[in-house]
């Protein structure tokens, strides 16, 4: 995740992946790689259902790692669920399939 690399300009700061079980399995490993390449601290979140309570959590959890992007990953209940925090915080919205 360097710039230049395809992903989209973000202010310096950690990064907030919301994903579901199958984005994690399939890609963590190469997130850990990529936000380290770019020395960008990043934290992986497991979508929930995308109630309510989840959206406040998620929000709740983004705040307190002072997250600048909400990255979503998976399905369409787990890209719903970033883009409702994203939009929640005022914070860009990374999203992949």
């Amino acid at each position: 995740m360097t710039e230049g690399s395809g992903w989209p300009s973000i202010p310096p700061g950690p990064v907030l992946v919301v994903a579901d079980n199958a984005a994690i399995a399939r890609s963590a490993r190469d997130w850990c790689c990529s936000f380290a390449a770019a020395a960008r601290v990043h934290r992986v979140r497991l979508a929930g259902t995308g109630d309510s309570c989840d959206v406040a959590a998620v929000t709740a959890e983004a705040k307190s790692l002072g997250a600048v992007a909400i990255l979503g990953v998976g399905d369409l209940p787990t890209l719903t669920l970033a883009a409702e925090v994203a939009a929640t915080l005022g914070l860009p919205l990374i999203s992949g399939g």
